[in-house]
């Protein structure tokens, strides 16, 4: 009889042994889960990063100048949103000031292909000598470039907080270029 209840306690104590078994058995693939999905989302925040990061080097390649021409900072710019952005702003000088040079913008396009900030900034700063609303222009681009500079800095940031954040996480993969930490 005491042979039979000592079986009877092995095999509950094998049953609950199985169970915790099951149970951390679950609870890894649940973490493993999650950190695969960590690791994804990581991923993906360093290549929204990355995107960012080029945009924001196009987007500050220009300045706007206190009399509101544009300036370059970097080399030229020659993706396509740009490219679209001066074609834009420069039909629209022509349409405001030069009505009857509009057929020439794509010539004038051509001609300046890779060049692109340099007859936005010739454009503005011919257009706006001819303007009698010069000072009101100036003071609307002003308020342009100040934005700009606050959205350019919250990009920033947001950029820095997000690497802060997963690099930080002893799991998360270190940016190309740099050293995993020992």
């Amino acid at each position: 009889v005491k042979g039979l209840e000592k079986a009877r306690q092995q095999a509950r104590a094998l049953q609950a042994l199985q169970v915790q078994h099951s149970n951390l058995e679950t609870r890894h693939e649940q973490e493993s889960l999650s950190h695969q999905k960590t690791q994804q989302a990581l991923q993906e925040s360093q290549e929204h990063v990355a995107r960012l990061g080029q945009q924001l080097a196009q987007v500050s390649s220009l300045r706007l100048g206190d009399d509101g021409s544009h300036t370059t900072l970097a080399t030229e710019d020659t993706g396509e949103e740009f490219v679209a952005m001066v074609r834009q702003r420069v039909l629209e000088l022509l349409q405001e000031h030069d009505p009857a040079k509009v057929d020439k913008l794509d010539a004038l396009m051509k001609t300046f292909q890779g060049k692109e900030s340099i007859l936005l900034e010739r454009m503005t700063q011919r257009y706006q000598k001819t303007n009698k609303s010069a000072e009101q222009n100036r003071k609307s681009n002003g308020s342009f470039n100040a934005s700009f500079w606050r959205a350019a800095a919250l990009v920033v940031l947001a950029s820095v907080g997000l690497y802060k954040f997963f690099n930080g996480s002893r799991s998360a993969s270190p940016p190309a270029g740099e050293v995993p930490p020992s």
